[in-house]
């Protein structure tokens, strides 16, 4: 369905919002009227710290980088996260 590489650094250009690409699928809102609930493509993204996952339209979203192999870590109160990407890093126990 997209060309997106699930995992990148992506950002909307409506609204500036950054986050990483976890799916491109077709998807019907729930919430939406009935008569308007038809399936469409939909990108969905979560901040890089965490958070709730975003929607948007595929074709309105730009890679920033690829695959970020995490090169740089930081140690914060609540976690490890890449000073790259800006992704929560979980490391094994």
């Amino acid at each position: 369905m997209s060309q997106l590489p699930v995992g990148s650094l992506v950002m909307d250009r409506r609204s500036g919002c950054t986050g990483i690409l976890t799916d491109v699928l077709s998807f019907v809102d729930p919430a939406a009227e009935p008569d308007r609930r038809h399936p469409r493509a939909t990108a969905f993204v979560r901040p890089p710290e965490g958070g709730v996952e975003l929607r948007f339209h595929p074709e309105d979203l730009v890679v920033l980088h690829s695959e970020c192999a995490h090169p740089r870590l930081e140690k914060r109160e609540d976690g490890t996260y890449c000073t790259v990407c800006k992704s929560k890093i979980y490391l094994p126990a």
